[in-house]
């Protein structure tokens, strides 16, 4: 049996996070933004809800480019089972970090990775990280300005 041969690796998200965590993997790859709707039903558990997100990603940009080997991620924040949105702009991430303060939070993050053979295939990682949040309020600088 012999390995796949993809024509590209393609990342599928913009984030700088997802970015820098390829890039120390010292492989090439290439950048596609998803242009996906990131709006998941409501109730849906977090950790479906990432992975489902993840998968969304992945699938569109595999319809643009179905030779390459695509990475599609995702990463939510929950609290108490609940999914955290993300904030609009800077006043809402502060406000929600402040909301946080002395309570226990989750990252939740999944990765499907999508190729071309007779069916697509799907490796899905699933990473949850809890943190309290113990500052008093968030630092100005703690959340990037638009």
């Amino acid at each position: 049996m012999t390995a796949p041969v993809f024509e590209e690796v393609v990342l599928a998200s913009t984030s700088t996070m997802r970015k820098a965590l390829m890039d120390a993997l010292g492989i090439p790859y290439v950048v596609e933004a998803p242009g996906v709707d990131e709006v998941v039903p409501t109730g849906t558990p977090p950790q479906h809800a990432v992975a489902l997100l993840a998968e969304r990603k992945a699938r569109a940009v595999y319809a643009r480019k179905p030779k390459a080997l695509i990475i599609g991620s995702d990463q939510l924040a929950s609290l108490h089972g609940s999914t955290l949105g993300k904030p609009e702009d800077a006043k809402a991430a502060r406000a929600q970090l402040a909301s946080l303060r002395g309570r226990v939070a989750g990252l939740r993050g999944a990765g499907p990775m999508l190729a071309k053979r007779r069916a697509i295939q799907q490796a899905t990682v699933d990473v949850e990280n809890w943190r309290r949040f113990v500052q008093p309020a968030p630092a100005p600088w703690a959340v990037p300005r638009r």
